[in-house]
C-alpha cells in the first residue's frame, strides 16, 4: 500500500514537470512568434522602401534619359546652325575678298598715272612739295601732275613728262581764284628721294631766282635725268613702279 501511493506521487511530480515545461515553451512559442512578426513587419517595411526606392530611380532615370534626349537634340541643332553659320562666314569672306580685289582694281586704275601727295612739310618761309608718281613704266609721252599745294598767293603743282630719253621736271603755277593775280618770283630746286629713308638721290637747283605768271606759269629742267637712268636697278631711283619727286621753293616777292 505504501509502495503505491509513492508511485502516484511520482506520477503526478512528473505530470506538473511536464506542464511547466510545456507552459515554458508554450510562452517561448509566443515570444517566438511576436519576434517574427515584427521582422515580418520590419521586412515589409523594408520592401516598401526598397519598391519606392526602384520607382523614385525609375522616375530619375526616365527624367534623365528624357533631358538627355533633349540635350543632345540641342546639341545637334546648335552643331547645324554652327556649320550653317560658318559656310555663311566662308561665303562673306570670299564676297569681301573679291569685293577688295575689285577696290583694289579699281584704285590701282584710278592711280596708274595719278600721283600721291606724300608730304608738303613747311620749311620756315618756304614750301616744299613731294609726291610719289606711280606707274612709271606705262607713263608715255605725256604730263603728269601731282595734287596742288596752295601758298599766301598762289596755287603750285609738280609736273613730269617723259620724252624721247628723259625725265622733264616742272614746279607749275597757278592763279588762287579769278580775282587774284599771278606774278612770282622764286627761286626753286628739284629732287629725286630714296624710297628708304628719303633722301637725296639727285638735285637740281636754279643759279637764279624764276619769274612764274599767268604767260610763264612752269619753270624747270627738260632733261633732269636719263629715262636708262631713272629705271636702272642699280640707281634705286623706282621702286613698286614708282619715284618720289621733291620740289622745294621760296617765293620772293610780286613781278613789278
Amino acid at each position: 500500500m505504501i509502495v503505491h501511493m509513492g508511485r502516484a506521487e511520482e506520477e503526478d511530480t512528473r505530470e506538473r514537470a511536464l506542464n511547466r515545461e510545456l507552459s515554458s515553451k508554450i510562452i517561448r512559442i509566443g515570444e517566438l512568434e511576436s519576434e517574427l512578426s515584427e521582422k515580418e513587419a520590419a521586412l515589409l517595411a523594408r520592401e516598401e522602401s526598397l519598391l519606392e526606392k526602384e520607382r523614385q530611380l525609375y522616375s530619375a532615370t526616365v527624367s534623365f534619359k528624357t533631358t538627355l534626349a533633349l540635350k543632345n537634340k540641342t546639341i545637334e541643332n546648335q552643331k547645324k546652325e554652327l556649320n550653317d553659320t560658318t559656310t555663311r562666314i566662308h561665303a562673306l569672306e570670299t564676297s569681301m575678298k573679291e569685293f577688295q580685289k575689285e577696290l583694289d582694281d579699281i584704285r590701282q586704275r584710278g592711280s596708274e598715272f595719278r600721283p600721291r601727295l606724300h608730304s608738303t612739310p613747311s620749311m620756315n618761309d618756304s614750301l616744299v612739295i613731294r609726291a610719289v608718281f606711280t606707274g612709271v613704266s606705262k607713263i608715255k609721252d605725256q604730263a603728269v601732275f601731282s595734287k596742288t599745294t596752295v601758298s599766301t598767293h598762289c596755287k603750285w603743282a609738280i609736273q613730269i613728262r617723259k620724252n624721247e630719253t628723259h625725265l622733264e621736271l616742272y614746279l607749275v603755277g597757278s592763279v588762287l581764284d579769278e580775282y587774284t593775280s599771278f606774278n612770282r618770283r622764286a627761286y626753286v630746286k628739284f629732287r629725286l628721294l630714296s624710297h628708304e629713308d628719303c633722301s637725296v638721290l639727285d638735285e637740281y637747283c636754279f643759279s637764279k631766282m624764276q619769274e612764274f605768271s599767268t604767260a610763264h606759269p612752269s619753270w624747270g629742267k627738260n632733261n633732269f635725268i636719263t629715262w636708262e637712268d631713272l629705271m636702272s636697278p642699280s640707281n634705286k631711283y623706282v621702286q613698286d613702279d614708282s619715284f618720289i619727286v621733291e620740289v622745294w621753293f621760296k617765293e620772293i616777292d610780286v613781278v613789278k
